[in-house]
């Protein structure tokens, strides 16, 4: 059994959340700061780093379906059947 603390989405999950930390930081620097004179807002650019990571060609990563079940990201709701299952105890 792997290590929890050394596996890869642990990593990601805590890599995450210092992620959404550092963001909550600057939106409340900006907050506290918005009425002082000569101030200049910061803001923390996640988003477009992330895509200059994934390759910056402007396309969102693509929806796996791991199950036949699963939505897709283009599914219309015409896609989607209702399903009826008596339930018996």
């Amino acid at each position: 059994m792997q290590n929890l603390i050394g596996d890869t989405t642990m990593g990601l999950l805590s890599r995450s959340l210092d992620a959404a930390f550092t963001r909550q930081e600057v939106i409340a620097n900006n907050i506290a700061n918005h009425n002082t004179p000569g101030f200049k807002k910061s803001r923390v650019a996640f988003e477009e780093y992330l895509q200059q990571a994934l390759g910056g060609d402007g396309k969102k990563l693509p929806l796996w379906k791991t199950n036949p079940r699963h939505f897709g990201a283009y599914d219309s709701i015409d896609a989607v059947k209702a399903e009826n299952k008596k339930i018996t105890q």
